[in-house]
């Protein structure tokens, strides 16, 4: 997985970090946020070695992004919770559910790209 990752290595650095933001969120919306986390720590850790780039900010952008999954029941424990009320469809909670991502999406990718690297003290 990490050889067909190197493709990426001479993309520029924000499309990066958004694909790296959209590979964490989307497994959340089927398993677990935390089983979710830790399979892509690994590979997005020998990912940024090989190529170079912060560990640091990939280690935060991965950890924050795995706790986006606003789709689906499983995604998240509150939804599920919501869900099992009956008061809300699972139609109406991937409506919702995919603009909370879409949002998440861009916003953990500029925080990644202008607070992180300034709180890190990455260049």
């Amino acid at each position: 997985m990490v050889s067909q990752l190197k493709l990426l290595k001479n993309t520029s650095y924000t499309i990066i970090i958004f694909a790296f933001v959209i590979w964490a969120i989307l497994p959340t919306e089927m398993i677990n946020n935390t089983a979710s986390a830790a399979l892509l720590l690994s590979t997005s850790t020998s990912f940024n070695i090989s190529i170079g780039l912060s560990l640091i900010l990939f280690i935060a952008l991965v950890a924050a992004a795995s706790s986006y999954g606003f789709i689906m029941p499983a995604g998240n424990p509150p939804n599920a919770i919501v869900y099992s009320s009956r008061h809300v469809t699972s139609r109406e909670m991937a409506k919702a559910g995919i603009s909370l991502d879409i949002i998440s999406m861009v916003m953990i990718t500029i925080l990644s790209i202008i607070l992180v690297p300034i709180v890190c003290g990455i260049n």
